[in-house]
């Protein structure tokens, strides 16, 4: 075992100016066995051995008891259901926790390249400015590959679906072709007919409702680039366009995009860095004087994130929808299933896909002008 001792170490050192008591280890190794070996009782004489001893007596009368209740239950000393399930695909979750402690070693090869100066180990890090942009469009790209990662899975076990009852379909069109009976034949018509039914559903939630984009064939870089620059947080195999880009539009909004945020440089530096509570002000003084600028603050962002940048965007690639200040994206979709996924993005949250509630037919196809 290793006893680790620490003492302070006072070191001025502009790496470490926010902090200038550092700590320096001195690791000691001292031999030192666990309270609960036997041989460590026996040398100390500890009085908690009898009630060590009396425990595993007593889960000795237990395991005897639970055998001959099973014995007695299911004619076995153990039931083996729970054996079952835990060592169902035993391989699977030994190759799994094999992949994650191969994982770990990553970090010797970015401790090796901190070592020869490459990265720098102690940053100082990001202005809060910079570190509340990262923060936010790090939790739209999580909403997304959640989307994306789900639709397409979901889809990954509708294929295996789909294989299973192409396998029975056929079946069931051989044995009605040799069959004579008649109430055999009109059983197995009916089946057929449900079969060819839930056939052609899975079919139509494997492709988009134009019908030119297909699971698996959207699983390409350019689709799912494609999704990322579309402003949105739910994912579909294609999205209506318009016929051109409006480069007045374009400018509008880029130009809206500069004015609000030197409407948010402004208020933020005239009125919240001044402010920021220091030991000669209160905290709660501070706040009240902050707390309108702040207000302001937190609607120029929502105007400049959802009505500038989205739109923008929307325009730049060609995307029908209108992203509005008030109700998100307006679908003009025809057909039932886009509408019922086609969610705001205002929302700030991705919709969880249920395919099984997919409706079982189109009523119309995507309006692409």
């Amino acid at each position: 075992m290793a006893t680790i001792t620490a003492t302070n170490i006072e070191q001025k050192d502009e790496l470490f100016a926010l902090s200038k008591t550092l700590i320096k280890r001195y690791v000691i190794f001292k031999p030192r066995g666990s309270q609960l070996d036997r041989e460590t009782m026996d040398k100390q004489q500890d009085p908690f051995r009898g009630f060590f001893t009396l425990f595993w007596i007593a889960m000795a009368f237990y395991i005897i008891q639970t055998a001959t209740h099973n014995l007695e239950r299911v004619g076995a000393f153990v039931d083996l259901s729970f054996a079952r399930l835990f060592s169902r695909d035993a391989f699977g979750l030994i190759l799994s926790d094999a992949c994650m402690i191969a994982a770990t070693f990553i970090d010797v090869v970015f401790q090796k390249i901190v070592s020869r100066g490459w990265i720098k180990w102690r940053y100082t890090g990001w202005p809060w400015v910079q570190s509340g942009f990262f923060v936010l469009h790090t939790i739209s790209m999580l909403m997304k590959i959640h989307s994306y990662a789900f639709y397409n899975g979901d889809l990954s076990s509708l294929t295996i679906r789909l294989k299973s009852l192409r396998k029975e379909y056929d079946l069931l069109l051989g044995l009605n072709k040799k069959s004579d009976n008649d109430n055999v034949n009109d059983d197995a018509t009916h089946r057929l007919s449900e079969t060819r039914q839930k056939i052609d559903e899975i079919e139509s939630c494997m492709k988009s409702p134009s019908g030119k984009v297909s699971y698996p064939e959207n699983l390409t870089f350019s689709n799912f680039f494609d999704f990322l620059l579309i402003p949105t947080l739910v994912y579909e195999f294609e999205y209506p366009r318009t016929v051109r880009i409006r480069p007045w539009y374009v400018f509008e909004k880029a130009l809206a995009t500069l004015g609000t945020f030197l409407l948010l440089y402004v208020n933020t530096e005239t009125y919240i860095i001044p402010v920021i509570p220091s030991a000669a002000e209160s905290f709660t003084k501070a706040f009240l004087r902050m707390s309108f600028p702040f207000m302001v603050n937190y609607l120029l962002i929502f105007y400049i994130i959802f009505e500038c940048i989205c739109n923008l965007f929307a325009e730049i690639t060609s995307l029908i929808e209108i992203f509005t200040m008030t109700g998100g994206i307006a679908p003009p979709l025809t057909n039932t299933h886009a509408n019922g996924i086609n969610q705001s993005t205002i929302s700030f949250y991705a919709t969880f896909i249920k395919l099984q509630s997919i409706p079982t037919n189109y009523q119309n196809e995507m309006r692409v002008s």
